[in-house]
C-alpha cells in the first residue's frame, strides 16, 4: 500500500510552507509491506532503538542468525526458548533481550493482537496495547503505525527529526513542545503521516543546502 499524491495534496498543499518542500521532494514514498508481521517489525525497532543504522543492522543479522537456527521465519515460537543471556550473544543489551522475550510471550498468549487482526484496532487501542511490552514505548508504536501499518493520521510528537523539520519549516529558532507540535499538525488532518514525512525531508534539504 501506497498513498495517493492526489488525495493528499489538496489538503496539505493549504499550508503553504509544506506545499513548497512537496513541490522540492515529489510524491510520499511511505509504502507498507504487502504482509505484516507484527512480531518482527517490532524485534527490528526494540533492536535499533538509540543505535547508529550500521551497528544496529548488525547486531540484527546476529540476531536472526541465531533464532533462525530454531525456526525458518522469525516468529514468537522462534525465540520464545531462549534465554536473555543467549540472546545477548547477538549484541542485544540485556534490556532489549528481555523486551523480546517479553513481546514474544504477548504474542504467543494471545495479549497482542494477531497480524490478521491489526487492522481492526484504532490506532489509540494499538498504542495502548503495544506500549505494555516492556521496552516499547509511544515512539516505536508510531513508527509502526506510521511506517508498517501504513496509517495515514498518525504524528509523533516526541520525534527530533520531525520537531527539527517543523521548526525549518517555520523559520522559528525553537523546537515546538509537543502541544505546539499537535496544534500546528492539525490543518494537516487526516494525513498527519504523509505530512511528518515532509517534515523529515524538510531537515534532509536543510542539511543537503548547508554541506
Amino acid at each position: 500500500m501506497s498513498f495517493n499524491f492526489d488525495d493528499y495534496y489538496p489538503t496539505l498543499a493549504k499550508d503553504r510552507q509544506l506545499a513548497c518542500i512537496i513541490k522540492q521532494v515529489g510524491p510520499c514514498s511511505i509504502e507498507a509491506p504487502k504482509k505484516v508481521n507484527l512480531f518482527e517489525s517490532l524485534c527490528r525497532s526494540i533492536t535499533f532503538q538509540q543505535l547508529a543504522g550500521s551497528a544496529a543492522s548488525t547486531i540484527y543479522g546476529r540476531f536472526l542468525d541465531l533464532v533462525f537456527c530454531q525456526k525458518e521465519n522469525l516468529c514468537p515460537e522462534a525465540v520464545i526458548g531462549f534465554k536473555v543471556h543467549e540472546l545477548k550473544y547477538a549484541g542485544l543489551s540485556k534490556n532489549k533481550a528481555t523486551a523480546i522475550l517479553d513481546l514474544a510471550a504477548r504474542c504467543l498468549d494471545g495479549s497482542l493482537p494477531a497480524n490478521e487482526e491489526l487492522h481492526l484496532f484504532s490506532n489509540q487501542e494499538l498504542i495502548e496495547k503495544l506500549t505494555e511490552v516492556k521496552g516499547i514505548g509511544p515512539w516505536t508504536v508510531e513508527m509502526f503505525l506510521m511506517f508498517t501499518l501504513a496509517r495515514p493520521d498518525i504524528i509523533s510528537t516526541g520525534d527530533y527529526g520531525l520537531k527539527k523539520g517543523l521548526m525549518l519549516l517555520d523559520g522559528k529558532k525553537e523546537m515546538p513542545t509537543p502541544s505546539e507540535f499537535t496544534v500546528r499538525a492539525e490543518r494537516w488532518r487526516p494525513f498527519r503521516s504523509i505530512a511528518c514525512w515532509y517534515l523529515w525531508r524538510t531537515v534532509d534539504l536543510k542539511l543537503k543546502s548547508n554541506s
